[in-house]
């Protein structure tokens, strides 16, 4: 029978830390980006919104 390292998928807390962190931000980038083209898509709508309570 081979040798098995029971450890060997092991992930100390700063690693899954840092994994999770990573993944946060790459989520929180790609949602920006999709705000940011319903913003510019439906921007006439959103300046006649703003337009109607500050001018």
């Amino acid at each position: 029978m081979a040798y098995q390292n029971r450890k060997r998928n092991f992930k100390t807390v700063q690693e899954r830390y840092k994994r999770d962190r990573r993944n946060f931000k790459v989520t929180l980038f790609f949602v920006f980006l999709a705000l940011l083209a319903l913003a510019f898509f439906n921007r006439h709508s959103i300046w006649d919104y703003l337009r109607t309570y500050f001018m």
